[in-house]
């Protein structure tokens, strides 16, 4: 409990809407990097991606991605938790958390207009061999409609923990 209490001091209260600042110590990294790369405005809605530039790197240099939305751990004001993980190495790395406040196709055509340009300001091309995903078909969609042709997308009961 006093821990709890000591936390809460040091934590800024919880936003009442989803017009809010978002302090440095959440959108930068403790060396400083930029981490919240995208805060925009999708259909009179927020939507925030965080990644840094490493993360976003090893994303677009990958083969196989995979894509997950939570929606009982998300934040107030938002949909949904969103993320994209590389297979690097052998191994799972997270490389992109989003606040999405839906769950549209349109939405998701935004997350990629948003991930295609970083690949671009970062000299990189996003575009994946594999991409495994689950069933969620405004997802489905707009994957198909936004990589190559030579791509191959495995659906399957995808659920990964990371909290």
């Amino acid at each position: 409990a006093s821990l709890n209490r000591l936390r809460r001091q040091t934590t800024p209260p919880l936003p009442t809407s989803s017009c809010f600042d978002v302090p440095d110590a959440y959108s930068t990294t403790t060396s400083g990097a930029q981490f919240l790369f995208s805060d925009t405005i999708v259909r009179k809605k927020r939507m925030m991606l965080f990644a840094t530039d490493e993360q976003l790197r090893m994303l677009f240099s990958a083969k196989t991605i995979m894509i997950d939305g939570t929606f009982s751990a998300s934040v107030p004001h938002f949909n949904q938790v969103f993320s994209l993980h590389c297979i690097k190495y052998g191994y799972n790395f997270p490389c992109v958390i989003g606040l999405l406040p839906g769950r549209t196709a349109s939405i998701y055509k935004q997350v990629f207009e948003v991930l295609d340009a970083a690949a671009q300001r970062l000299n990189c091309k996003f575009n994946p061999n594999k991409i495994m995903s689950d069933f969620e078909q405004a997802l489905i969609k707009t994957i198909a409609s936004y990589v190559s042709n030579n791509f191959h997308i495995d659906l399957v009961l995808l659920h990964l923990y990371f909290f």
